[in-house]
């Protein structure tokens, strides 16, 4: 868990501090690492991005607007009692 130094000090204020944890995001990065993984391993790209896939738990990378959202829910009051979290957005794939 990331801890931040003054952060019981802020804990009776509205400051919040939450950290999101996101994994295998559809990027341009994500396309870079996997033609890179894929050249690495000799394998195709659309084989390298399967094996990526199947480790998630929801069979998908995450759509860029989904981790968006986690933070928008992060600063909305429906999260107002989540404090010092790192919420890991991953789709499951530290179960898979």
């Amino acid at each position: 868990m990331l801890i931040i130094t003054g952060q019981a000090e802020y804990a009776p204020t509205d400051l919040r501090v939450n950290a999101i944890v996101p994994r295998q995001i559809e990027t341009p990065a994500l396309e870079k690492l996997i033609e890179v993984q894929s050249i690495t391993h000799g394998m195709d790209e659309a084989q390298m991005r399967q094996m990526g896939i199947q480790r998630i738990l929801l069979r998908r990378y995450a759509a860029p607007t989904e981790i968006a959202d986690v933070g928008l829910w992060l600063c909305s009051t429906d999260s107002s009692f989540v404090n010092s979290h790192d919420l890991v957005v991953d789709g499951g794939r530290m179960m898979g």
